[in-house]
């Protein structure tokens, strides 16, 4: 293979059309992006750079537009609270129905979720 002498490599854009570009803060091709190897290129693929995990709060925002909550710290909170009393609940589900810890356990999430209830309501 051979090399045309009068034809030069591109290494990417011209340095000198970039000057104005860099003194006013624009980033554009002027920066070349290095060749990514071999494992970056495996874990860029797992990676979905144009949709984020937290800016997936559609649902989210329509529950506190729904139930006119000010804060999303209060419906985070909750949305926890939540999801630990439902774990708690299939786990006393799993116990066999006549056995007296299940009964007992049952009531004390009843009374605990029926007391937090009513304080808040209170306050």
């Amino acid at each position: 293979m051979t090399r045309d002498p009068n034809q030069t490599q591109s290494l990417g854009p011209n340095p000198a059309s970039c000057e104005g570009q860099l003194d006013r803060g624009v980033i554009s091709s002027c920066e070349t992006m290095r060749q990514l190897k071999y494992h970056e290129q495996k874990l860029l693929k797992k990676v979905n750079l144009y949709d984020w995990k937290s800016e997936r709060n559609v649902r989210e925002i329509k529950i506190l537009r729904r139930y006119h909550i000010q804060r999303r710290e209060d419906y985070v909170k909750y949305d926890k609270i939540v999801g630990m009393v439902k774990k708690m609940v299939s786990m006393v589900k799993m116990l066999d129905p006549q056995d007296p810890k299940r009964m007992q356990l049952t009531d004390e999430l009843l009374e605990k979720l029926y007391d937090r209830y009513y304080s808040v309501l209170i306050i």
